[in-house]
């Protein structure tokens, strides 16, 4: 039985760098489900407010902290990064187009 569903994910923190913002954004062009799995730190609770927090207001987007068994059903996993260390920008600079 295929338990898949539509829904796309988001894993992770709620801080500038990690770009939930974003993810919200491109559900929403898309037009697909996207649930969100994070956490707010005190550092990031302004961010949280003024940027993340109006964006939650599609039927389409969910924000959830507790509960994540539907995490593990869903079809896509978003892992959205602002910054990347140089390193890393460098090691995909090396790698060959898909």
């Amino acid at each position: 039985m295929n338990t898949k569903t539509t829904d796309n994910a988001s894993l992770g923190r709620i801080s500038p760098e990690k770009g939930a913002d974003r993810a919200i954004e491109i559900a929403k062009r898309v037009g697909t489900p996207l649930k969100i799995a994070a956490k707010v730190d005190r550092a990031d609770r302004r961010y949280f407010k003024r940027v993340v927090e109006p964006l939650l207001n599609d039927p389409h987007v969910e924000w959830h902290w507790r509960r994540l068994a539907w995490l593990f059903a869903a079809y896509a996993l978003f892992v959205s990064v602002r910054s990347l260390p140089a390193s890393v920008k460098q090691y995909l600079q090396r790698q060959p187009p898909a």
